[in-house]
């Protein structure tokens, strides 16, 4: 190779990293520490190297500046929603600051996240969220973080604003990716009603997570469910969460919840298709049980509660109390019994 001129010996190796693909197809991360030997004169002989996989310790890296990247984001969306930067021109300013993505025109979304291999709040939960937020951060024109067992999410609309179809076309969107991302996850996202201000943000954002809720109790697979289109659900979801609420609940059907729990019968949910269904076969189809014995707990509901299911008044106010108690149950509360 020749002597290296006076001076210019090199001592220092040269670490160089890469990705290579194995012959079984998988991609590994290599360092190479590469030095040049010389013999007793300081000519140089030859090269020397090491290498060594170090696809952990990049995995690791990677997973330290995603983890970084999402605290980031959800520092700074919760300080926008506990209101720490009051005037927009502040907001847009820290968002460059931080490299947040903020566009000028954009939907807010809530996406509740739920997998039955996962409880809620356990580590498998909170990772898949982790996973999630992830993933839509990888979108463009998305920026998500982390929200209270679920993951917010802005979507950058076009200018100017197209109306309900640019939000729509949005919104499938990000569900379409994460069905195809997340098998077998069940995805419930709730979009808020359209601003062109981030004075409101915080009420948006309650809205999304409102219809997010709303949506996951209307549909058994994954959907979207717009604000705007939530009707009185928004009401009873408002409302379900009050001390008042469980007081309605359980003077309106405590009595038929006592007797449930102490016959092992099913009348609550009997309850429930008669007021949602029309003609008692269709309903006793509908259970699997003859017709008479849908009449005789229908006669025995109306002793139970002393009340009449033929009452319109009746059925308007057992219809609220079975939503309402649909609403505490997915929020996690439930109904005690009552003292004996």
């Amino acid at each position: 190779m020749g002597r290296i001129p006076a001076g210019e010996k090199r001592d220092t190796p040269v670490v160089l990293e890469e990705e290579k693909r194995t012959r079984d197809g998988c991609l590994i991360w290599i360092e190479s520490t590469v030095n040049i030997a010389y013999d007793e004169n300081g000519e140089a002989l030859g090269i020397l190297g090491v290498s060594r996989d170090i696809t952990a310790r990049k995995r690791t890296e990677k997973l330290l500046s995603l983890a970084y990247e999402r605290k980031r984001l959800n520092h700074f969306f919760n300080d926008l929603l506990d209101g720490v930067l009051p005037f927009e021109q502040d907001i847009y300013n820290r968002a460059r600051q931080l490299r947040v993505n903020l566009p000028q025109s954009f939907t807010v979304c809530f996406c509740q996240v739920e997998d039955s291999r996962h409880s809620v709040g356990s580590e498998g939960q909170d990772m898949l969220l982790d996973e999630v937020a992830d993933r839509l951060n990888r979108q463009d024109g998305l920026a998500a973080w982390n929200f209270s067992g679920g993951i917010g999410v802005i979507c950058r609309l076009p200018l100017p604003y197209g109306g309900r179809q640019s939000e729509q076309a949005e919104a499938a969107l990000c569900l379409k990716l994460l069905l195809e991302e997340f098998p077998g996850v069940r995805f419930s996202i709730g979009v808020a009603d359209y601003s062109t201000s981030l004075a409101d943000f915080n009420n948006r954002f309650r809205h999304a997570v409102t219809a997010a809720r709303i949506g996951r109790r209307r549909r058994e697979d994954s959907c979207i469910q717009y604000y705007e289109e939530c009707g009185i659900d928004e009401i009873f979801d408002n409302f379900a969460g009050t001390r008042e609420a469980e007081a309605f609940v359980r003077r309106v059907l405590g009595p038929l919840y006592d007797y449930d729990r102490d016959n092992g019968t099913e009348l609550v949910e009997t309850l429930s298709h008669i007021l949602s269904r029309g003609t008692l076969r269709e309903i006793a189809d509908m259970m699997h049980i003859h017709p008479k014995t849908i009449a005789a707990r229908k006669q025995r509901i109306e002793q139970i509660l002393n009340i009449s299911l033929d009452s319109f008044e009746e059925r308007m106010t057992l219809g609220a109390a079975l939503q309402i108690d649909k609403c505490r149950l997915d929020s996690g509360r439930v109904l005690t019994p009552s003292e004996s």
